[in-house]
């Protein structure tokens, strides 16, 4: 399962890039909105660490303007950008037409069923995002959902990529990944908190402690 860093801040993306276990980034168009910063430039500032996926959030809702904002962006940035569409019949439209375009990934995310999910990939997205708090919201079990989506994808021979954005803790890290997620979408704190755990604390201190009594 892969790591992937939502942020508006050039500063986190910078060390993201320096801990080895980050593949990508997705920048959020209302956290970039509320600091004020322009949202095409901030993607050119970002994209320089050379991230291996790097997802935007398009401003128009036709697919038309969803891919042709897109490139934009893309070409000014100097790299293939994954727009990162709101699930909806525009947004499959738009994914069927990224498949023939060389600057742009179509994905599709607030996936919230099977049937959604297998239209987004017929249609050629390249991954298919679950917003934890949107379907913990809704009561749906999200490692249930991504397990038989999996399943499906796998007897169908669909490849799109099966992730997970708006992860709060290990547990549902954990769970997620058990259940074959290809990867998981997290803000910079808790992307933090995953690497610590308070038996690793204890053990250091322990450890410490024996070293200079």
């Amino acid at each position: 399962m892969r790591f992937y860093l939502s942020t508006a801040r050039s500063g986190e993306a910078t060390r993201a890039a320096t801990l080895g276990f980050i593949d990508g980034l997705l920048i959020p168009r209302a956290e970039v909105l509320r600091s004020g910063r322009d949202y095409s430039v901030l993607v050119k500032e970002l994209a320089a660490p050379q991230f291996g996926w790097i997802a935007i959030e398009p401003s128009e809702l036709d697919a038309e303007g969803m891919i042709s904002e897109t490139r934009r962006m893309a070409k000014a940035a100097a790299v293939r950008l994954t727009c990162l569409m709101p699930m909806s019949l525009e947004s499959v439209r738009a994914v069927a037409m990224s498949t023939a375009d060389a600057d742009v990934l179509g994905g599709v995310r607030y996936v919230c069923s099977m049937a959604q999910a297998i239209i987004a990939a017929r249609a050629g997205a390249s991954c298919i995002v679950l917003d934890a708090a949107a379907l913990g919201g809704a009561e749906i079990e999200i490692a249930s959902l991504v397990s038989h989506i999996k399943a499906v994808f796998s007897s169908s021979h669909l490849g799109a990529e099966i992730m997970v954005s708006d992860i709060r803790t290990a547990g549902e890290a954990a769970a997620v990944a058990t259940a074959g997620a290809d990867g998981v979408v997290c803000d910079w704190g808790t992307l933090q908190d995953l690497a610590y755990h308070p038996c690793t604390d204890a053990s250091i201190e322990r450890r410490l402690s024996e070293w200079h009594p």
